[in-house]
């Protein structure tokens, strides 16, 4: 029985007929593509499809083919490396059948996939794209602890699920189910009374989130006069202890803060900071059919809380005495407690005191933190789970005893099987032979500032990958940053470093060094004084242009060059390849659309550029796309990866670059 699903796309039934595997279903795909390039195929699947049970075989082989399935319901992409035949059979099935362990996948196809390790048994940072807003909650009822996290980003838009398939002890976190479209500021809270999980966001809660997962919206008309800006966190809690759910609203507001360009010769920000305050809306309905009295704003030691930026209120139990306390955190790093001095029907904040771990200041690595109190223990114990800018989930264990102070262990990144390689967020990658093994590696930078590498152990045309983290100069880690005044866009930006990285043989010594230009707009080199095959890199030294008269400097730039020190615009890093393959260097760069390519319609000596638009029909921007060129199969023909603001990287084939969208 064939089930039209696409335009040339049927699914074929198993029948009596023996198939080469367990599943029940296919579809045959046709082909003319050469053997080293994709080919892939996109179909609309049943909303149970298990992408892990896809095998892809060339008709008349029993070979299984190394597969990637991007699976967002109901549509699947389906991509695999053409060994050259004429039809391929895609074999597929649900949850309640077929095959079900996971092959191994190749880590670089070209259909402008996300690149993975390659690698059998890779674990990783659990990480979305752009931002995480976390939500803990129990999905499938075995006792452990499962993540929803919240991603808002393009291209890593969506409600991702990820399941705890270790332990609460060992956890561990199958790569995510994408549940829907992206909503920010979740938290898992029940917001009606009734007993079960509910996945609140602004304006609403998916109602029993683990048993109906996003099928269940229920819209809230709350009554608001007050400014909103881009957090509005909402957190349904009995904050006054009469027995019904109340809410607390944590909203930010940059007014006063207004945008870039507002420092003075001095770099003394000449407006005001940013504000996060928290608004207490009582229940005099019920439960079931809530009814908000005026909102009030909280204060803490009679002063109006003022959370710099982003208030992101958590309403906890702190030391079991069945008052809730408040714990907030702000657009940085650092997360404040307001204890409750008054009684569970009168609350009333003290003093805000910043967390401390083992006696310091908590600060969390990444800004724009999200922080969640979670029950991890089981025991009413208060933990904590922190989202950061990056996308990456960290778990604050608390180690005290129930009804003790809360003792925190150091923050670790909760970890995901099979992860995709990321670079942080704003990732820009660069594809270099970095320890001079003949074969292309990864090294990326990203907006907080680190230069990561990734080592290429597979073979030239078959990469497969190694993270080896961020790189070390002169004996400590590279890390580009702002600080209070070093982004155009103010000191709320004191966390961000924007590291667009290069590398050249720049001392012309025959060893690769690696140049980084970052946020200040300050060009940077490390020289490499290890060898090609086992770099080292002494700390950055300026770069320096024979200026004929005073350095040149951007408008913006409050503060003056060092000298002959290059100052040029921040997180810029143009490609200057042969992308036509016509013998002389054109220019490719980033853009909102995508990366555009410019041709040289001149020659070396006389390069004129003309625009010649986006290369790739994919749009993966909200903050532009940084690109790379390399031919990464061998064909002599320049690819692409691209880095994202989600910070993962896609790898675009020059045949998928080439050829139309639609293959079918």
């Amino acid at each position: 029985a064939l089930l039209p699903l696409q335009p040339e796309t049927l699914i074929e039934r198993r029948g009596d007929a023996p198939w080469p595997n367990l599943n029940h279903y296919r579809i045959i795909k046709r082909s003319t593509v050469p053997p080293r390039r994709p080919v892939w195929l996109t179909a609309k699947l049943p909303e149970d499809f298990n992408a892990d049970s896809v095998r892809v075989l060339a008709a008349g082989s029993s070979s299984a083919i190394p597969v990637k399935v991007d699976w967002k319901v109901p549509h699947a992409k389906i991509s695999w490396i053409s060994t050259g035949a004429e039809n391929y059979h895609v074999y597929f099935d649900t949850l309640r059948g077929g095959e079900t362990t996971r092959m191994v996948e190749p880590a670089m196809i070209g259909a402008g996939e996300r690149i993975t390790y390659g690698r059998a048994g890779v674990r990783g940072k659990l990480a979305v794209g752009l931002w995480a807003h976390p939500a803990p909650v129990d999905m499938d009822g075995d006792g452990d602890t499962d993540l929803i996290v919240g991603c808002p980003d393009r291209p890593s838009n969506g409600i991702y699920l990820f399941k705890n398939i270790g332990s609460n002890d060992k956890p561990l976190f199958d790569r995510a189910e994408w549940l829907g479209p992206g909503k920010k500021d979740l938290v898992a809270a029940d917001y009606n009374g009734d007993g079960f999980v509910d996945l609140v966001y602004s304006g609403g809660y998916y109602s029993d989130v683990a048993r109906n997962k996003l099928t269940r919206p229920v819209v809230i008309d709350l009554k608001r006069d007050y400014h909103i800006g881009r957090d509005d966190l909402w957190y349904p809690a009995d904050w006054d202890g009469d027995g019904k759910i109340d809410l607390l609203n944590g909203v930010s507001d940059w007014r006063d803060y207004g945008w870039d360009d507002a420092f003075n010769e001095k770099g003394e920000w000449l407006r005001g900071p940013l504000h996060g305050y928290i608004y207490f809306f009582r229940n005099t309905g019920s439960n079931e059919k809530p009814q908000y009295a005026a909102p009030v704003l909280l204060k803490a030691d009679n002063r109006t809380i003022d959370q710099y930026g982003s208030p992101i209120p958590n309403p906890v139990d702190w030391l079991g005495t069945g008052r809730l306390d408040l714990l907030a955190s702000n657009f940085i790093d650092s997360i404040t407690l307001y204890r409750n001095t008054g009684a569970r029907h009168q609350p009333e904040l003290a003093a805000g005191e910043l967390l401390k771990i083992n006696g310091e200041v908590l600060r969390m690595d990444l800004c724009m933190i999200q922080p969640r109190v979670v029950n991890w223990h089981q025991d009413g114990r208060p933990s904590l789970i922190v989202g950061e800018e990056d996308g990456t989930v960290s778990l604050l264990e608390n180690l005290a005893a129930r009804g003790q102070e809360p003792r925190f262990a150091p923050p670790r990144y909760l970890e995901q099987a099979d992860p995709y390689l990321k670079s942080g967020a704003l990732s820009r990658p660069v594809a270099v032979d970095w320890n001079g093994d003949g074969k292309l590696d990864l090294i990326a930078g990203n907006s907080a500032g680190y230069v990561q590498f990734f080592e290429n152990v597979g073979s030239p045309d078959r990469p497969a990958f190694v993270d080896h983290g961020y790189l070390r100069a002169g004996g400590k880690t590279i890390r580009h940053l702002a600080g209070p005044n070093g982004s155009v866009q103010g000191p709320a930006e004191i966390k961000w470093g924007y590291t667009n990285p290069s590398v050249a043989d720049w001392d012309l010594d025959g060893k690769l060094d690696i140049l980084v230009n970052d946020i200040w707009g300050a060009p940077v080199w490390y020289q490499n004084t290890g060898t090609a095959a086992r770099p080292a890199l002494a700390p950055a030294q300026p770069i320096e242009v024979e200026w004929q008269g005073v350095s040149p400097k951007p408008d913006w730039v409050w503060w003056e060059p060092k000298g002959k020190q290059l100052v040029t615009q921040w997180r810029t890093t143009p490609e200057v390849v042969d992308w036509d393959g016509d013998g002389d260097l054109d220019l490719i760069s980033d853009s909102e659309e995508g990366p555009v390519w410019y041709e040289n319609t001149g020659s070396r000596s006389r390069p004129v550029m003309h625009l010649r638009g986006t290369i790739i029909k994919v749009k993966l921007a909200g903050h532009n796309p940084t690109p790379n060129a390399a031919d990464w199969n061998g064909d002599g023909r320049l690819d692409l990866i691209v880095g994202a603001e989600d910070g993962f990287l896609y790898y675009f084939e020059r045949s998928y670059i080439q050829e139309s969208y639609d293959q079918q």
